[in-house]
């Protein structure tokens, strides 16, 4: 799926979507979106606004169901980016909550996933173990900045 240009007064802008957990909508709401966790590696963290084409909350693997972690959850964790998790953590719904983005097509802070990640000298195998635990990486985008409220369309 490509991000769709928007008709009428919003021409050259590409719709993408922001999923998150209602318990960081407040923060949202007064701040705009300023946080995302982007790992270029095991132990290599960036903030960036992470955004995706696709819509459909049920397709973001990423995310997983609310719960508790399990022990297997949190030593694949410790394995795969390098920082442990303690006892008890709670993994929020992530796919409560879905923000319709509307950015111009042109915004120089806006950049797909493996350009991203290309640029940053993130290695293929990392890629492919995103994906992996992830999904389709062709769908993700990174914003380098705050997206301002005003550009939400729905939520």
């Amino acid at each position: 799926m490509t991000p769709e240009l928007s008709a009428g007064a919003v021409a050259n802008r590409v719709r993408l979507y922001h999923f998150t957990a209602l318990e960081y909508l407040p923060r949202i709401l007064a701040e705009g979106l300023t946080r995302g966790d982007v790992p270029l590696g095991p132990t290599k963290r960036e903030n960036a606004v992470w955004l995706t084409s696709n819509p459909e909350p049920t397709e973001q693997a990423w995310a997983s169901e609310p719960h508790v972690s399990t022990d297997a959850e949190r030593a694949l964790h410790e394995r795969l980016f390098g920082r442990p998790v303690p006892r008890g953590a709670r993994y929020a719904d992530k796919r409560a909550v879905v923000i319709a983005i509307e950015i111009p097509s042109g915004d120089p802070k806006l950049v797909r996933w493996y350009r991203y990640a290309n640029r940053r000298g993130v290695n293929r195998r990392w890629m492919r173990t995103l994906e992996k635990v992830g999904g389709r990486g062709s769908d993700w985008w990174i914003f380098r900045g705050q997206i301002p409220n005003h550009r939400s369309r729905a939520a």
